[in-house]
Protein backbone atom coordinates (compact mmCIF):
# COMPACT_ATOMS: atom_id res chain seq x y z
CA UNK A 1 0.00 0.00 0.00
CA UNK A 2 2.54 2.64 0.61
CA UNK A 3 4.14 2.06 -2.44
CA UNK A 4 1.10 2.54 -4.20
CA UNK A 5 0.21 5.95 -2.74
CA UNK A 6 4.37 6.63 -3.72
CA UNK A 7 3.95 5.71 -7.32
CA UNK A 8 0.31 7.09 -8.13
CA UNK A 9 0.60 11.22 -7.72
CA UNK A 10 3.59 11.13 -10.22
CA UNK A 11 1.59 8.39 -12.63
CA UNK A 12 -1.34 10.82 -12.68
CA UNK A 13 0.58 14.07 -13.33
CA UNK A 14 2.18 12.16 -16.22
CA UNK A 15 -1.65 10.94 -17.16
CA UNK A 16 -2.91 14.34 -17.27
CA UNK A 17 -0.31 15.85 -19.22
CA UNK A 18 -0.78 13.31 -21.91
CA UNK A 19 -4.67 14.49 -22.41
CA UNK A 20 -5.17 17.49 -24.86
CA UNK A 21 -6.82 20.63 -23.35
CA UNK A 22 -6.07 19.12 -19.79
CA UNK A 23 -2.30 19.10 -19.86
CA UNK A 24 -2.52 23.13 -20.60
CA UNK A 25 -4.02 22.67 -17.05
CA UNK A 26 -1.31 21.27 -15.23
CA UNK A 27 0.61 24.17 -14.12
CA UNK A 28 2.61 22.62 -10.90
CA UNK A 29 5.21 19.70 -10.03
CA UNK A 30 4.73 17.11 -7.33
CA UNK A 31 4.32 18.27 -3.83
CA UNK A 32 7.02 15.79 -2.04
CA UNK A 33 5.63 16.69 1.53
CA UNK A 34 2.28 16.29 0.35
CA UNK A 35 2.77 12.85 -1.28
CA UNK A 36 4.12 11.95 2.21
CA UNK A 37 1.73 13.30 4.68
CA UNK A 38 -1.12 11.27 2.11
CA UNK A 39 1.33 8.01 2.49
CA UNK A 40 1.12 8.20 5.97
CA UNK A 41 -2.64 8.96 6.23
CA UNK A 42 -3.00 5.40 3.89
CA UNK A 43 -1.04 3.57 6.31
CA UNK A 44 -1.56 5.32 9.74
CA UNK A 45 1.49 5.41 10.38
CA UNK A 46 1.82 1.75 10.08
CA UNK A 47 -0.69 1.20 13.18
CA UNK A 48 -2.95 -0.88 11.83
CA UNK A 49 -5.06 -1.32 14.89
CA UNK A 50 -7.96 0.75 12.46
CA UNK A 51 -8.57 -2.46 11.06
CA UNK A 52 -9.20 -4.86 14.15
CA UNK A 53 -13.37 -3.51 13.74
CA UNK A 54 -13.14 -4.52 10.18
CA UNK A 55 -11.90 -8.02 10.37
CA UNK A 56 -14.47 -8.46 13.10
CA UNK A 57 -16.88 -7.28 11.24
CA UNK A 58 -16.17 -9.98 8.56
CA UNK A 59 -16.15 -12.47 11.11
CA UNK A 60 -11.93 -12.68 11.11
CA UNK A 61 -10.25 -13.59 14.33
CA UNK A 62 -6.87 -11.65 14.10
CA UNK A 63 -4.00 -13.56 16.27
CA UNK A 64 -0.39 -11.85 16.41
CA UNK A 65 3.12 -13.74 17.15
CA UNK A 66 5.35 -16.23 16.02
CA UNK A 67 3.21 -19.11 14.17
CA UNK A 68 4.50 -22.51 13.21
CA UNK A 69 2.75 -25.50 11.55
CA UNK A 70 1.73 -27.72 14.36
CA UNK A 71 0.46 -30.89 11.68
CA UNK A 72 -1.87 -31.10 9.44
CA UNK A 73 -4.22 -28.21 9.10
CA UNK A 74 -2.68 -27.05 12.48
CA UNK A 75 -0.75 -23.66 13.55
CA UNK A 76 0.60 -23.20 16.68
CA UNK A 77 1.18 -19.64 17.95
CA UNK A 78 2.85 -19.37 21.35
CA UNK A 79 0.96 -22.00 23.77
CA UNK A 80 -2.23 -21.63 21.79
CA UNK A 81 -2.79 -24.29 18.72
CA UNK A 82 -5.37 -23.56 16.22
CA UNK A 83 -7.10 -26.05 13.91
CA UNK A 84 -8.40 -25.51 10.59
CA UNK A 85 -11.46 -26.76 8.92
CA UNK A 86 -10.02 -27.13 5.11
CA UNK A 87 -6.50 -25.53 4.71
CA UNK A 88 -4.26 -23.41 6.37
CA UNK A 89 -3.26 -20.42 4.00
CA UNK A 90 0.80 -19.59 4.14
CA UNK A 91 0.52 -15.93 3.42
CA UNK A 92 3.58 -13.81 5.68
CA UNK A 93 4.53 -11.26 3.49
CA UNK A 94 8.10 -10.71 3.23
CA UNK A 95 11.24 -9.80 4.79
CA UNK A 96 14.08 -8.03 2.12
CA UNK A 97 16.74 -10.15 1.84
CA UNK A 98 20.49 -7.91 2.19
CA UNK A 99 23.01 -8.81 -1.07
CA UNK A 100 25.78 -10.77 0.45
CA UNK A 101 28.08 -7.84 -0.29
CA UNK A 102 30.90 -6.90 2.17
CA UNK A 103 30.46 -4.18 4.33
CA UNK A 104 26.56 -3.42 3.22
CA UNK A 105 24.70 -4.73 6.61
CA UNK A 106 26.81 -2.18 8.51
CA UNK A 107 25.69 0.04 6.44
CA UNK A 108 22.36 -0.35 7.78
CA UNK A 109 20.52 -0.50 4.46
CA UNK A 110 17.04 0.79 3.28
CA UNK A 111 14.69 -2.22 2.89
CA UNK A 112 11.27 -2.06 1.39
CA UNK A 113 9.96 -1.19 4.80
CA UNK A 114 12.29 1.95 5.04
CA UNK A 115 12.12 3.54 1.36
CA UNK A 116 8.44 2.65 1.80
CA UNK A 117 8.05 4.79 5.26
CA UNK A 118 11.08 7.39 4.24
CA UNK A 119 10.52 10.63 5.82
CA UNK A 120 12.68 12.24 3.56
CA UNK A 121 13.93 12.27 -0.05
CA UNK A 122 17.50 11.59 -0.53
CA UNK A 123 19.54 13.73 -3.61
CA UNK A 124 21.16 10.40 -4.16
CA UNK A 125 20.04 6.98 -4.04
CA UNK A 126 21.40 3.55 -5.07
CA UNK A 127 18.99 0.64 -5.62
CA UNK A 128 20.08 -2.63 -5.80
CA UNK A 129 17.82 -5.16 -7.09
CA UNK A 130 15.80 -4.58 -10.07
CA UNK A 131 12.67 -6.91 -9.43
CA UNK A 132 9.18 -4.88 -8.68
CA UNK A 133 9.91 -3.11 -5.22
CA UNK A 134 13.25 -1.64 -6.64
CA UNK A 135 11.57 -0.60 -9.87
CA UNK A 136 9.05 0.94 -8.07
CA UNK A 137 10.97 2.62 -5.68
CA UNK A 138 13.42 4.29 -8.26
CA UNK A 139 10.69 5.29 -10.12
CA UNK A 140 8.74 6.87 -7.36
CA UNK A 141 12.08 8.56 -5.71
CA UNK A 142 13.23 9.90 -9.48
CA UNK A 143 9.85 11.90 -9.60
CA UNK A 144 10.52 13.34 -6.27
CA UNK A 145 13.65 14.62 -7.88
CA UNK A 146 16.20 12.24 -6.28
CA UNK A 147 19.15 10.92 -8.63
CA UNK A 148 18.84 7.15 -8.42
CA UNK A 149 21.03 4.62 -9.77
CA UNK A 150 19.07 1.03 -9.87
CA UNK A 151 21.94 -1.54 -10.19
CA UNK A 152 20.55 -5.39 -10.99
CA UNK A 153 22.53 -8.53 -11.65
CA UNK A 154 23.00 -9.92 -15.20
CA UNK A 155 22.29 -13.67 -14.23
CA UNK A 156 18.25 -13.07 -14.38
CA UNK A 157 16.74 -13.93 -11.24
CA UNK A 158 15.68 -16.91 -10.57
CA UNK A 159 11.90 -15.60 -10.55
CA UNK A 160 12.63 -14.67 -14.21
CA UNK A 161 9.98 -15.10 -16.06
CA UNK A 162 7.10 -15.62 -13.20
CA UNK A 163 4.23 -13.74 -12.52
CA UNK A 164 5.24 -10.22 -10.37
CA UNK A 165 8.42 -10.03 -11.38
CA UNK A 166 10.05 -7.24 -13.48
CA UNK A 167 13.07 -5.56 -14.58
CA UNK A 168 13.89 -1.56 -15.27
CA UNK A 169 14.51 -2.97 -18.89
CA UNK A 170 10.35 -3.69 -18.95
CA UNK A 171 9.54 -0.76 -17.12
CA UNK A 172 9.17 2.21 -19.10
CA UNK A 173 8.29 5.15 -16.72
CA UNK A 174 11.62 5.08 -15.53
CA UNK A 175 13.01 7.39 -18.20
CA UNK A 176 15.32 9.38 -15.78
CA UNK A 177 16.67 6.07 -13.81
CA UNK A 178 20.56 5.34 -14.78
CA UNK A 179 20.31 1.54 -14.97
CA UNK A 180 23.42 -0.92 -14.58
CA UNK A 181 23.76 -4.57 -14.82
CA UNK A 182 26.46 -5.79 -12.36
CA UNK A 183 28.40 -8.43 -14.22
CA UNK A 184 28.43 -11.38 -11.92
CA UNK A 185 26.58 -12.14 -8.72
CA UNK A 186 28.27 -11.70 -5.11
CA UNK A 187 29.80 -14.74 -4.18
CA UNK A 188 28.03 -16.56 -1.01
CA UNK A 189 30.74 -18.59 -0.44
CA UNK A 190 32.54 -18.13 3.00
CA UNK A 191 36.17 -17.03 2.84
CA UNK A 192 37.38 -20.31 4.34
CA UNK A 193 35.49 -22.27 1.63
Amino acid sequence: MPAKALLRPAQALAEARRVPRAAQAVTGELDVAAILARRDEIISDLDDSGQLSWLHSRGVTLIRGHGRLDGERRVRVGDDVLQARRAVVVATGSVAAIPPVPGLAALAPWTNRQITTAALVPDRLIVLGGEVVGVEMADAFTSFGAHVMLVEPAVPSQRAGRPGSSSARATPRCTSVRSRTTSARPSTRSPTS
